[in-house]
């Protein structure tokens, strides 16, 4: 195993430290977003919205969905959206 980590590095280095990683990390965030139309329209809304001030999402897990009625109706659909993303190493 110790070998196979080795290796990778000396290949890395032959390319020239081109973009190095040995690990990813993510960071999560909880997010919630609404829309009047369903809780899937709340969920693309959610994500369209993050994506333009958050780069590299990589997933996202649905933690909890829920509703405003009103008498027989739903006015509005929520969600809570666990986003998660992984940082760049790289960026200065």
């Amino acid at each position: 195993m110790k070998m196979n980590i080795f290796f990778k590095f000396v290949k890395n280095i032959k390319k020239g430290f081109e973009r190095m990683k040995f690990m990813d990390i993510e960071k999560h965030l909880l997010l919630t977003g609404s829309s009047e139309v369903s809780w899937k329209d709340a969920i693309v809304k959610t994500i369209e919205e993050a994506s333009k001030s958050i780069d590299y999402i990589s997933s996202i897990k649905v933690v909890e969905q829920r509703a405003e009625i009103d008498g027989n109706r739903i006015e509005k659909y929520y969600v809570d959206l666990d986003l998660g993303f992984t940082l760049d190493l790289n960026r200065k």
